[in-house]
């Protein structure tokens, strides 16, 4: 069963306050996957990985719009790999060659 998290229970598992995880998603930090039918929050595990990121680029010293920045700029390569990969698989140098995914 996939674990969830709101917003509450999250902030206390990370050691923030429910403010502080509120700023982040209104300034496009870092965002819930989802929200209840309720417009609560809803975190999941890979969530929590993009908050531990976060955490860790601020521990280094870095403001929030460096952090933004970096996250956003990792988000961009692994897109621009994605893709690369694409093309790759479709137009293989031999047929015996081809990436595997």
């Amino acid at each position: 069963m996939k674990r969830e998290w709101k917003v509450g229970e999250l902030a206390k598992l990370a050691g923030l306050t429910v403010r502080t995880l509120r700023y982040y998603d209104q300034i496009g930090l870092f965002s819930p996957s989802g929200h209840t039918d309720s417009g609560h929050r809803i975190y999941t595990e890979s969530d929590i990985a993009q908050l531990q990121q976060v955490l860790s680029l601020k521990e280094f010293g870095l403001s929030l719009d460096q952090v933004k920045s970096v996250i956003e700029r990792k988000a961009s390569w692994k897109s621009h790999l994605d893709r690369l990969g694409d093309f790759l698989d479709e137009y293989p140098d031999d047929d015996s060659q081809r990436r595997t995914k």
